[in-house]
């Protein structure tokens, strides 16, 4: 769990940086797909780097499984963990900015490719 879903309004008007990709333990995908009636079984876990189309994103990411439902459950709850630590800033209130370094794509980010980025030339 990431702490910084939890911070007090201390982020507000903050310049934060949201880094890393919030991957939850097995047990907790297969808890919420029991409750959701999804009909799974242990070994229709297999974590795996695959390519995958989500949010109208074409891009590989470690998924939980090979069926679709999994797969949209996992990136659900992961899309839920950044969205609520990149909200801790209260961008749409404040002036300020949040940099996301995760392997997924958030709707709505502008995205900066490391080949855009200008490195400085020494003399």
């Amino acid at each position: 769990m990431n702490y910084l879903n939890h911070a007090t309004t201390m982020l507000t008007h903050s310049d934060i940086a949201v880094v890393g990709t919030p991957h939850l333990n097995t047990i907790v995908y297969s808890l919420y797909a029991c409750a959701l009636g999804y009909n799974i079984r242990f070994n229709d876990f297999n974590f795996q780097y695959r390519e995958i189309e989500w949010h109208n994103y074409r891009f590989f990411f470690e998924t939980c499984s090979q069926k679709e439902e999994l797969i949209d459950l996992q990136l659900h709850l992961i899309e839920s963990e950044l969205l609520q630590a990149i909200g801790r800033a209260r961008v749409l209130r404040e002036d300020c900015t949040v940099m996301v370094f995760s392997s997924l794509p958030i709707t709505g980010a502008k995205f900066q490719y490391f080949d855009d980025i200008k490195t400085p030339v020494s003399a």
